[in-house]
């Protein structure tokens, strides 16, 4: 009896059985998201947003009603309004919804590609204007879709000294399908 029972104890303390262990994290979308002290960072997080599909890093790129009086406004690409009247009332909600929507759609270990090129910036007093060509290829579950156009971005200083978009004016590029189409589809 006094072996069964030494055995017993030694059995118990090697393999831990009574001890408690360090709860895991739990899984959190990787967060890459630069303070947007210029215009240039803003445009960092939003490629950084979209690519590893963060949706907070997203929507932090935009302005937030609490910290900038002033209503974002989406001017989508000719023609896409036709097709998506959601377009012509888009609002922060609205952008929230079609990338959630969006990201959905990938597989979570697959990035989205998003390049931002030919860069052209006008400086005002109150407000920086920067226009980009965009690629933007989504590697759907079903198939992969590629966007091109270019984008016109106006940026402003929030209350906390933070760039953040205020509005955005999409335009369609040769017979590719634009931005305006990919969030009025995913909306």
């Amino acid at each position: 009896m006094k072996k069964i029972f030494f055995v017993l104890i030694i059995f118990l303390n090697s393999c831990d059985l009574l001890t408690t262990r360090d709860p895991e994290l739990p899984e959190k979308p990787r967060s890459n998201f630069i303070t947007p002290t210029t215009p240039e960072i803003v445009f960092q997080n939003f490629i950084n947003g979209v690519n590893d599909k963060v949706l907070e890093n997203y929507i932090s790129c935009f302005l937030d009603k609490s910290f900038l009086e002033t209503d974002y406004r989406f001017v989508a690409a000719a023609g896409s309004i036709n097709q998506f009247p959601i377009l012509s009332e888009w609002d922060i909600n609205s952008e929230k919804q079609y990338f959630a929507n969006m990201i959905s759609q990938v597989d979570k270990n697959t990035k989205i590609n998003l390049l931002l090129l030919n860069s052209e910036k006008r400086v005002f007093p109150d407000s920086t204007l920067i226009q980009y060509d965009y690629t933007l290829t989504i590697p759907f579950i079903n198939q992969q879709q590629v966007y091109k156009g270019v984008s016109q971005f106006t940026l402003r200083v929030d209350n906390r000294n933070f760039w953040v978009i205020t509005k955005w004016l999409d335009s369609k590029s040769e017979n590719f399908l634009s931005w305006s189409e990919l969030k009025g589809r995913m909306y």
